[in-house]
């Protein structure tokens, strides 16, 4: 089959929507029982706007400078995340969404600090040549296919280390990939009931044997 003839854009990155709503979850203020967290969509931008400005004197600056210690405000949901795959390492978010409004083309990425409010700004900048509109049920999709890619590149991690030594252990394949024990028993069962590994004799003393890499 040739190459298709146009590829499908959308008006905004859907992997800076993703970025954004999961920095939403991590960095919001729970205790502000007051506010809730906005996702408000117009002709020409999309604005997120969450309960808890920048904290310890941190400034929008210091985010675009990269000159900033990483901290989340609720490191549970920030490290239940990171095991789920949905994200790659704190403090990273805010460079993946400026990289995909830059990849974009048509997207400018601002952060306005609102003192106890937090919002960032996908305003498009031309209309670009786009096959596809972006709107409030894609929000969604791109945290799923996130949360996909993440468990993807989670499970090929764990076939490597297989290949490399086939008596690792899921405290071992743990510390080894950097989430915890109960991931790696669901990254196990998915890969054994997709039929690409398998275990080979008892739990002690057996091994796991990669049918499909």
């Amino acid at each position: 089959m040739g190459k298709p003839q146009h590829d499908i854009k959308h008006n905004y990155p859907e992997e800076a929507i993703r970025e954004i709503v999961l920095n939403m979850l991590v960095h919001r203020d729970y205790l502000d029982h007051g506010g809730v967290s906005i996702i408000k969509i117009f002709d020409d931008r999309m604005e997120f706007t969450n309960p808890g400005g920048l904290s310890g004197g941190l400034t929008v600056a210091d985010l675009l400078a990269d000159r900033y210690a990483t901290k989340a405000r609720n490191p549970e949901i920030a490290e239940l995340f990171r095991c789920a795959g949905l994200t790659e390492r704190y403090g990273s978010g805010i460079k993946r969404i400026m990289n995909a409004c830059k990849s974009h083309g048509y997207v400018d990425v601002e952060f306005q600090n609102l003192e106890s409010w937090f919002r960032v700004v996908l305003r498009k900048t031309g209309d670009g040549d786009f096959t596809k509109p972006l709107g409030k049920a894609d929000v969604g999709k791109a945290l799923q296919k996130g949360s996909q890619k993440g468990s993807q590149k989670g499970s090929q991690k764990i076939l490597e280390a297989i290949l490399a030594n086939n008596a690792i252990t899921t405290m071992e394949l743990a510390e080894l990939i950097g989430i915890s024990q109960r991931a790696i028993a669901k990254h196990m069962a998915t890969l054994q009931s997709s039929g690409r590994v398998r275990r080979v004799g008892p739990d002690k003393g057996g091994h796991w044997e990669v049918v499909d890499v």
